[in-house]
């Protein structure tokens, strides 16, 4: 399976892509987590309900930071499990910088990036990346930012 395996569904954290650098293959297809809308609400008293202020200064809808994690199966083979291990350790973790899915090439996220875990199983190791970027992508040719 991991032989045969193209590097669809990568990720590239400044200028290391996980699958080319690193021979990591996604458990599942990474995404960044949608950002949870900001609500800032005030109890108005002998009034029903809440007033929700979230949008009154900005005039829409504004965002947290997406946080979530992704997971990749190590494949066996490609380096030492220690020598990778170290290699993403010193590049990524705790590190802020651009990451690039391969799904959706045209934009980038940017923000800050921890290596949470590395379990090892009979056959394979997993790594898990987790993540807590700004709440908008960025398009690589015109700045544009969207959700």
């Amino acid at each position: 399976m991991f032989q045969t395996y193209s590097g669809l569904h990568s990720v590239t954290f400044g200028d290391r892509n996980t699958w080319e650098d690193w021979h990591l293959i996604p458990s599942s297809r990474p995404v960044f987590s949608p950002p949870p809308k900001k609500k800032k609400t005030v109890d108005i008293p002998g009034s029903d309900g809440s007033l929700d202020l979230s949008e009154v200064v900005s005039g829409k809808p504004v965002y947290e930071n997406r946080t979530g994690s992704m997971e990749f199966i190590v494949a066996n083979g490609f380096k030492p499990w220690q020598e990778l291990y170290s290699e993403i350790m010193n590049y990524l973790h705790g590190k802020r910088m651009k990451a690039v899915l391969s799904d959706d090439p045209d934009h980038y996220y940017e923000g800050a990036f921890d290596i949470s875990e590395w379990r090892s199983e009979d056959h394979y190791s997993t790594i898990t990346i987790e993540y807590e970027v700004s709440p908008y992508k960025v398009n690589i040719q015109n700045g544009e930012r969207s959700l």
